[in-house]
């Protein structure tokens, strides 16, 4: 007698994004820089950890061209943005498949050694279940810019934010909630935004308000896998 089998599926990961760090270099001068004790959030066999890699004064035209998060080689995802107010500033968004700890290092290697003194400063978030969808990226040169980036939601989407404002604050920002703000270099300020299950909005208005000069703003919208 054939027995019939009830066939389950596998469990899928319950979707996941939340702000789990943000960490500043204070002043260097070299080619390479690693933060050590980085919040990576729960451990899950799921897990995909987000670095915005912000990047100041280190003479133009250089990016980060590697990073490495908890031991694991980073992919970036979109593309690299430059702030035309000086050509100095730049922010990045990379992500590595970080299975295990609850917190370890992140490496950033850049493409030669600055001319100046320079800083990084680091955004990480914590995800699970999600896939990219769609990266807008807004910057400005001048002081008391509001810098804003408009993407089509869907209901049950995830949006991440990273907004470097070179020489004052970050403010007044519309249409994403704040996770963290942190003067990572002596008004040298760096702050990272996070919302999950965001209705559906065509588009939706993210903005934020910096106070002086190399403005930055870069928006990574995600989906559930």
């Amino acid at each position: 007698m054939l027995l019939a089998r009830k066939l389950i599926p596998p469990a899928v990961a319950l979707a996941e994004l939340t702000a789990t760090d943000l960490q500043g270099s204070g002043a260097i001068s070299e080619k390479s820089y690693t933060f050590s004790g980085v919040s990576f959030g729960a451990a899950d066999a799921n897990r995909v950890v987000y670095v915005m890699v912000g990047y100041d004064r280190g003479g133009s035209g250089l990016t980060p061209d590697s990073v490495t998060i908890g031991g694991v080689s980073a992919t970036q995802v979109g593309t690299t943005l430059t702030s035309a107010g000086n050509g100095e500033s730049t922010l990045s968004l990379w992500k590595a498949s970080v299975p295990s700890g609850t917190s370890g290092s992140v490496a950033i290697d850049i493409t030669s050694a600055p001319l100046n003194k320079t800083y990084f400063g680091i955004s990480v978030w914590r995800a699970i279940g999600l896939v990219d969808k769609t990266q807008v990226q807004d910057e400005a040169g001048g002081p008391g810019a509001t810098l804003s980036g408009n993407v089509n939601t869907d209901s049950g989407d995830y949006i991440l934010a990273a907004a470097h404002n070179a020489n004052g604050t970050i403010s007044g920002e519309v249409g994403i909630t704040e996770r963290f703000n942190v003067d990572v270099k002596t008004s040298e300020f760096f702050a990272s935004y996070a919302d999950e299950n965001v209705s559906a909005e065509t588009p939706r208005t993210i903005s934020v308000t910096l106070g002086g000069t190399a403005c930055i703003l870069l928006v990574q919208t995600l989906e559930s896998a």
